[in-house]
């Protein structure tokens, strides 16, 4: 078995896709193909808490030459793959390439009607694609692994908390009193809100419910994460902020795992959350809104979104936590107090 992806945030919810693979076929071998920069960031990932059994690393998108993406190709057919199963991103492009060098299966989705370059392309190269049946009320990239869930195992009420991935829960985590909220403040820049932002949030957050805040992110974003810290810890010296920046993947699903609420941009962890059940409050730009979405999922997820995410207001973002999930950070809240 064959698993194409190239995103960080794909990786999360291709890993999920591997784990139904090797359900349904337990002697499969699957193989993720992506870039260095990008999937082999996930590579210790994929070996310890995936289903993934090798990352085959391909050429660089828009820097690479056509003689590079042949070689490429002509690779991958030494593997001898009998499907090949294309993320929602890469259906079209990569079906063509995967023809010619001889797939005997490809799997994927034609999206015409939600991005404008695969409005043009008649995708005759895709042996099975996921149906509108599959795909439920719309194309949205966290309905994605649900869909390839009930295509391969033929069952109608697949859950995305079926497919999360492995996580060695652990009791050694860094802890606090109060409610735990955890922030993801990284992303692409052009997504992200501004720490600042996420600071007055962390303050807020800390003087109304006594919560402790965890900032995740890869070690790239630990600047981000001090930012942040140093912002709250001015106002509320007393407060407890955990800079956990740098952890390793399996520690970082741990906090959000054991959050009351997790509050981030448009990114791959955001996907974890969602996959694990902790409500998400995700700010957004509004034209990413529709298809990355968490409230594609359900109503226990909001999404707070303007045209560029560094316009969205506090406040906006303070109100959805108060009118959804007030009561569940209170009584998180209390429950620690009769403890302590």
């Amino acid at each position: 078995m064959f698993v194409s992806m190239e995103l960080l945030g794909g990786g999360i919810v291709i890993s999920a896709i591997a784990k139904l693979l090797k359900s349904v076929y337990p002697r499969a071998r699957i193989y993720v193909v992506g870039e260095q920069h990008r999937s082999g960031k996930l590579e210790s990932f994929f070996k310890e808490h995936s289903w993934v059994d090798e990352l085959i690393i391909c050429p660089v998108r828009g820097d690479s030459t056509f003689g590079e993406w042949v070689r490429f190709y002509r690779k991958l057919r030494t593997y001898n793959l009998d499907v090949c199963i294309l993320s929602p991103n890469h259906s079209c492009a990569n079906s063509v390439f995967l023809y010619l060098c001889g797939m005997p299966e490809i799997v994927g989705v034609y999206l015409p009607k939600t991005w404008p370059w695969h409005e043009k392309i008649e995708n005759k190269f895709l042996d099975r694609r996921l149906t509108t049946e599959e795909m439920g009320d719309g194309y949205r990239l966290l309905t994605f692994p649900e869909a390839y869930g009930r295509m391969f195992t033929g069952r109608k009420d697949f859950k995305l908390a079926e497919m999360v991935p492995f996580i060695r829960f652990s009791d050694t985590l860094q802890t606090g009193e109060g409610p735990r909220v955890t922030f993801h403040a990284g992303g692409p820049a052009h997504r992200r809100w501004p720490v600042e932002r996420f600071a007055e949030l962390g303050r807020m957050l800390i003087q109304r419910y006594g919560a402790t805040v965890y900032i995740i992110g890869g070690e790239e974003e630990q600047d981000l994460a001090r930012q942040i810290k140093k912002s709250i810890d001015r106002v509320v010296p007393d407060g407890k902020v955990l800079n956990c920046c740098g952890c390793s993947l399996n520690e970082t699903m741990n906090y959000v795992a054991h959050s009351q609420l997790y509050v981030g941009n448009n990114a791959g962890t955001l996907q974890i959350a969602v996959a694990l059940g902790t409500p998400v409050v995700g700010v957004f730009q509004e034209r990413d809104r529709w298809f990355s979405g968490p409230d594609a999922i359900g109503t226990e997820h909001c999404v707070v979104s303007r045209a560029s995410a560094d316009a969205v207001p506090v406040k906006e973002v303070w109100n959805a936590i108060e009118d959804r999930w007030a009561d569940r950070l209170c009584a998180s809240q209390a429950g620690r107090d009769v403890v302590a």
